[in-house]
């Protein structure tokens, strides 16, 4: 019995050290229910603080409305209070800045740019910009002697004449400003070549760029031909004129009478017409130009394109110089007889001026083409 109850005591003990066991291995995922209510709290702050990294400097290389001026913003996050920006070694901005900030530059000009933040502690480069700003050309009135190509970024093209002279103008730019301008085969206006030379070409003038703005007045025009060479002049004389008639006498010693006196040698014959002058010299051709602007904008052109006119034929040569006149009759009885003299006769007139040679070809009127926004080009004559 005392066994039994020394197992009666010990068994419950066991039991509940066994319920304790395989409740805490087999049941240890189900959810402990509570009937406490359910607290919010804040969510946890971290210890190490978070940076935010500041952007890299923008750099903009923009054109101004002026010549040969460029511009260079440069913007940087709102962040950054504190900062050196410097070109080469000079310094541009040193401490704080509102961001974007513009620096001007002339063209064709190099910049080296670079941006710093600055602290207490440390100097940071955010960005770098560095290179050439673009090349610009400014035209004023001239005159070519030369073929001439003209390439740049921007050409600005003032109210001054160009003249051609004969010769080719070519310009090619990104952009291109045209101030009331004029572009001129010569600068005497229609005129025409020396005596014996063809009419020069009225020129050549080409223009292409991506936009362009204002009026370019063109006129173009070759030169007429010149004159023809005048003909040759006819050589020698014309004919001699006849000598006159012998004169006469009757009776001798001192009864000696001069029954005839001797006659006037005749005129000269008239001398051969000149030779035909040359044929006149050919005009120039009109010259011509060819322009073409891709974007369609506020730009025009005004043009007038004329051939030269052909050259006169030369005129016709000197005639023939008239021949000599005839000899006096002769006059043996003069010393003894009294004869009077004779004279020799007149010299022939110079034969009249030879023809106007033919005139020369006028010049052909060449093809220019206008060509402004895509898909609108035309050529004409």
């Amino acid at each position: 019995m005392r066994s039994f109850n020394a197992l009666g005591i010990l068994l419950p003990k066991i039991i509940l050290l066994f319920l304790t066991i395989v409740g805490c291995n087999d049941f240890k995922d189900e959810p402990k229910k509570s009937t406490d209510p359910i607290i919010k709290t804040d969510p946890v702050i971290p210890t190490t603080p978070v940076i935010k990294k500041l952007s890299e400097a923008k750099f903009l290389l923009n054109e101004t409305q002026l010549p040969h001026e460029y511009e260079i913003q440069i913007s940087w996050d709102k962040d950054i209070k504190n900062l050196l920006i410097r070109d080469h070694d000079k310094i541009l901005i040193q401490g704080v800045a509102q961001s974007p900030f513009t620096y001007l530059i002339k063209d064709n000009t190099e910049y080296k740019i670079e941006a710093f933040t600055m602290d207490d502690n440390s100097v940071k480069s955010i960005g770098k910009f560095e290179g050439i700003s673009p090349k610009d050309v400014s035209l004023g009135g001239f005159s070519l002697t030369q073929n001439k190509e003209i390439k740049a970024n921007r050409i600005f093209i003032d109210n001054k004449e160009i003249f051609l002279n004969g010769l080719e103008l070519s310009l090619v730019a990104n952009e291109v400003v045209a101030l009331d301008s004029k572009i001129t085969s010569y600068l005497a206006g229609p005129i025409s070549a020396p005596q014996g030379s063809h009419g020069r070409s009225g020129g050549i003038f080409t223009l292409k760029s991506n936009k362009a703005t204002g009026l370019i007045n063109i006129n173009l025009f070759g030169l007429g031909g010149g004159q023809g060479k005048e003909g040759p002049f006819y050589p020698g004389r014309g004919p001699k004129g006849y000598r006159g008639e012998r004169s006469q006498a009757s009776g001798g010693g001192g009864g000696c009478a001069c029954t005839k006196q001797p006659t006037n040698g005749t005129p000269g014959g008239v001398g051969a017409k000149g030779f035909t002058g040359e044929k006149g010299f050919n005009g120039g051709d009109s010259g011509f130009y060819k322009i073409e602007v891709i974007e369609k904008g506020s730009f025009n052109v005004s043009s007038t394109v004329n051939a030269g006119g052909f050259g006169l034929g030369g005129p016709g040569g000197l005639g023939q110089k008239g021949g000599e006149g005839g000899e006096p009759g002769e006059n043996p009885n003069f010393t003894y007889c009294s004869c009077n003299s004779a004279q020799k006769g007149p010299d022939g007139p110079n034969g009249p001026r030879g023809d106007e040679g033919p005139p020369g070809e006028p010049g052909k009127l060449q093809e220019s083409c206008l060509s402004i926004g895509k898909g609108s080009g035309i050529c004409f004559k």
